[in-house]
């Protein structure tokens, strides 16, 4: 029975042997298929060989499936090849259009050198651009939705582009939605102006044209009056027909920048000018600046910010301050964004100490003392040097300072008073009717705002000045709780509290009295720091940060995109200090 039942095992075992060779060959060799590894097995140059096979049975001819005809030239392609290229194609075969089940395809705007080397850029990868196949090639590449050869068609016209040829690329590039060629070729007109604007191509710019080119920062002038005098002669070919487009080009016009002796003569009394209100509205504002009037946190415009070729550049400026030893500083240093460097200013003679405030008012900077001292310097950046001005009446220890409509309003609990810098003299005004500590104070909508808390209590007040009344009111505000005073300023019609202990900053609408819940958190915390306005932004700096290290971050609020950046940092990390920003000669950025 033994050797009956020993018999049968070893046949079913041969049975099933020959059923599994592969098994059989595993005992062979003696390995345990019982266990999940595996191989992966990856041929080298395998994408290669695949993309020359492809070329090979193109240029024997085989398994073409889809002939494409372009004018009275063919182009016998594989289609799958077309589809994996382009997306274009892949639409049209993928999709229920009739293309997709025929045999052959016409394309319509395409010149047959352009589409031959498409053709072959789906096989090889490769596209041979040329000076005179380069236009051709990208408009066929934007219509096939060949991208990658697209963007080398932009990139080889954006690296020849000249005085000749800019305006028409801009044109082209326009009309194809190449941004990034079009802004290339915007912004060499502008850096070549003076050339390109002897052209007679550009004096037949129409309005939509030129715009953009008189708007630009990068306008290569060596005064603002070269814009106006480029506009002008754009206008003088065909005054009828251009005048009411004259008057609005003026609104990218830098006027404030423009010489007051050449804005009398010969802008003021041009008659097209004295025949708009938009005009009239724009010196009127022009005016305002050139005698301190004009509230530059309250109007930001591009008219505000001065072209980097004329030389003149908006500074920021600190003042003092104390660095991580305590000990209080008496340097004054200036950042000019359009070299990014720092730059030393003279001294004050004073030590500054006990609550000073700084602020900025024409291109000058004042600083008000404080801690039982009544002085106050004024920088004047012209000469880079600081003179002592009339004293105050009263000292303001750890004070808050304002502009407004050209005077300089100290607030403080001891008493208010504004200075005029024309007559360089001091008037007492209306005293803030509740005393708080640690004051911070903004200018908005004609008015003036100081924040603070009640002596000897942690409440918070917000109180309201009306110069025309000479009267303080209490706005009332829900803060939420905080361990500091937060600072106030002022930016486009709004009010922005600039947290001391933490990254939150709250935004408060005075003319509806309500809070605006969308901006964003700095990006870092700034115990100590300053706050100004600055290129249109709202500008914090210095101070301690959330590791309680002192840092010289300088961060800047974008109200259009919500969204704040770092723009530099302090030649030495300082609290304390002030920080204005003034408008200055520097040095030209360009050479004609």
């Amino acid at each position: 029975l033994v050797a009956i039942v020993g018999y049968s095992l070893n046949w079913l075992e041969s049975e099933r042997l020959k059923a599994s060779p592969s098994k059989s060959v595993c005992m062979m060799l003696d390995i345990k298929t019982t266990t999940a590894h595996s191989s992966t097995f990856v041929k080298p140059n395998f994408s290669n060989e695949i993309v020359q096979g492809l070329r090979n049975l193109r240029t024997d001819g085989k398994f073409f499936d889809i002939v494409i005809h372009v004018a009275d030239e063919r182009f016998p392609c594989h289609r799958i090849i077309l589809a994996a290229a382009s997306n274009y194609f892949r639409s049209m075969f993928a999709g229920m259009m009739k293309e997709s089940c025929t045999d052959k395809v016409t394309l319509f705007g395409v010149e047959p050198e352009a589409a031959e080397i498409l053709i072959e850029f789906c096989y090889t990868g490769t596209a041979v651009i040329t000076e005179n196949n380069v236009i051709e090639l990208l408009k066929a590449s934007d219509l096939l939705q060949f991208h990658s050869v697209r963007e080398a068609c932009c990139e080889f016209v954006g690296k020849r582009l000249d005085s000749s040829n800019c305006l028409s690329v801009r044109q082209f590039a326009e009309k194809l939605s190449c941004a990034k060629l079009a802004d290339e070729a915007l912004t060499y007109t502008a850096e070549n102006i003076v050339t390109v604007a002897c052209s007679q191509e550009f004096n037949s710019l129409n309005y939509q044209q030129i715009r953009p080119i008189l708007a630009h920062h990068m306008l290569n002038i060596d005064k603002e009056e070269g814009a106006f005098e480029i506009l002008m002669q754009w206008l003088k070919c065909d005054i009828e027909l251009r005048k009411d487009d004259f008057c609005r080009l003026m609104e990218v016009i830098r006027l404030p920048f423009i010489r007051r002796i050449y804005l009398l003569s010969k802008i003021e009394t041009n008659p097209i000018v004295r025949a708009s209100t938009l005009c009239k509205k724009l010196i009127k504002e022009t005016r305002l600046f050139h005698t301190c009037m004009l509230d530059k946190n309250e109007k930001t415009s591009i008219r505000l910010q001065p072209r980097p070729s004329t030389g003149i550049a908006e500074l920021l400026v600190t003042v003092g301050g104390c660095d991580e030893n305590c000990d209080e500083a008496t340097t004054v240093v200036s950042y000019n964004p359009v070299s990014g460097t720092w730059k030393a200013l003279a001294q004050v003679e004073d030590n500054l100490r006990g609550g000073y405030a700084t602020v900025s008012i024409g291109n000058d900077i004042y600083v008000t003392e404080g801690k039982k001292n009544t002085k106050v310097w004024r920088y004047k950046s012209q000469v880079n040097e600081w003179i002592k001005v009339c004293n105050m009446n009263y000292a303001h220890e750890y004070h808050g300072s304002v502009v407004l409509q050209s005077y300089i309003y100290v607030i403080g609990s001891e008493g208010c008073e504004k200075y005029d810098f024309i007559s360089d003299s001091w008037t007492l005004i209306a005293k803030v009717p509740h005393r708080v500590n640690n004051c911070s104070v903004a200018a908005c909508a004609g008015k003036i705002y100081t924040i603070g808390s009640l002596y000897g209590s942690e409440e918070i007040l917000l109180q309201v000045y009306s110069p025309d009344r000479d009267k303080w009111d209490n706005i009332p505000i829900n803060l939420p709780p905080m361990s500091f005073v937060p600072t106030i300023s002022s930016l486009k019609g709004l009010l922005y509290f600039t947290s001391e202990d933490s990254k939150e900053v709250l935004t408060f609408d005075p003319r509806r009295n309500e809070w605006i819940n969308t901006t964003s958190p700095m990006l870092h915390v700034h115990l100590g720091g300053s706050t100004t306005v600055f290129g249109g932004k709202l500008i914090v700096s210095g101070g301690y940060d959330e590791r309680y290290d002192l840092s010289g971050i300088i961060e800047a609020y974008d109200t259009d995109t919500n969204t704040w950046s770092v723009i530099g940092k302090m030649p030495q990390p300082i609290f304390w200090h002030g920080c204005v920003s003034i408008y200055s000669f520097t040095s030209k950025c360009f050479q004609h």
